[in-house]
């Protein structure tokens, strides 16, 4: 068979250092729809040949192919699709191969090809957990600062309002009315990997 090539639903822009392999990095809950290019050739007739079988592997390239994904005779593989649904505090790392066999002479290695790709499972943010003390009218009001310091650095804030849509503007602690609590609502996005946080809120009170 010709090359075979893994395509994406979604461009990779990174290569692997070590193995060159494309890189998709995807969020909680986000998906990859993996496919590949159709390796119809012509046999000495010059008539199409698409006499092969294709297996999917997940991390073990001679181990057993995954269940399901095989498809013979064929010159596309099945779509594989990948979820992200780590659930830890740690990065999954997968990488998932494709072969295509020539049914001709399944034994002949010169006749098999191998793709691979790699694809990183992040777990979701922490939600943000908020403490703003009560502050007395008339004083300094504690500003998002405070906020930010909590959240950490590598957090985008992402102001909402009780539905959880895009706040209009940045709260204004000092707006608040004396005598009385407001509720704010936010989540955060990680920096380095563009996730985002379950929402959360948290009450400020004027005394």
């Amino acid at each position: 068979s010709g090359p075979i090539d893994i395509k994406g639903d979604i461009v990779s822009t990174i290569k692997d250092a070590a193995t060159g392999y494309d890189v998709h990095e995807l969020c909680y809950g986000e998906e990859l729809k993996l496919n590949t290019a159709d390796v119809t050739t012509v046999d000495k007739d010059n008539k199409p040949y698409a006499n092969y079988t294709i297996h999917w592997y997940k991390d073990d390239q001679n181990g057993t192919p995954m269940t399901g994904m095989t498809v013979s005779p064929a010159a596309k593989a099945k779509e594989l699709v990948v979820k992200n649904n780590n659930t830890g505090n740690t990065v999954e790392e997968h990488i998932y191969y494709v072969q295509t066999v020539d049914n001709f002479d399944p034994s002949a290695t010169n006749c098999q090809n191998w793709d691979a790709v790699k694809v990183i499972l992040h777990p979701k943010p922490a939600k943000p957990s908020i403490t703003i003390p009560n502050f007395c009218a008339n004083t300094t009001a504690p500003t998002v600062a405070a906020v930010q310091t909590q959240v950490g650095t590598n957090y985008t804030i992402n102001w909402l309002d009780a539905a959880g849509l895009p706040a209009a503007t940045t709260p204004d602690f000092s707006s608040i009315v004396a005598g009385s609590t407001e509720t704010f609502y936010l989540s955060v996005t990680d920096a380095t990997t563009g996730c985002v946080s379950d929402s959360a809120s948290f009450t400020v009170t004027v005394d």
